[in-house]
């Protein structure tokens, strides 16, 4: 089931900013999953094998689910405080760093996307 995925849609993502991510689960037929009771969660690493997350985040399922995908309101929403990205931590633009967003229930762990976590540094301080 797991989608590469670009955080952040077409805009872009800098360090130490606020930050909503909103995420749309589908299964492979593109039909939306129920997230009812999941336990969701992101994690960005330096690598997809280092050892520690520089940023885990847990989500909070809102809206209604609906199969059809025209009517389903039902997301994953991760809220990210800009002091949960620090330009202390996310130092590089280059390589992008990895991340992963996972349904950790047990018994039902599957990973729903994955791919790139790039913030950009902004030209203000």
């Amino acid at each position: 089931m797991a989608k590469l995925v670009t955080i952040g849609g077409s805009g872009a993502l800098f360090v130490d900013e606020d930050k909503t991510i909103t995420v749309e689960v589908l299964n492979t037929s593109d039909v939306p999953v129920d997230l009812a009771g999941w336990t969701i969660v992101l994690d960005v690493r330096s690598t997809d094998t280092s050892g520690t997350a520089l940023l885990t985040k847990t989500a909070a399922v809102t809206g209604a689910y609906n199969a059809t995908r025209a009517t389903n309101t039902q997301r994953a929403v991760f809220t990210i405080a800009d002091t949960d990205q620090p330009a202390t931590t996310f130092t590089r633009t280059s390589p992008a760093y990895r991340y992963s967003i996972k349904r950790t229930d047990a018994g039902s762990e599957t990973v729903l996307a994955y791919g790139d976590w790039s913030p950009q540094r902004p030209t203000q301080v």
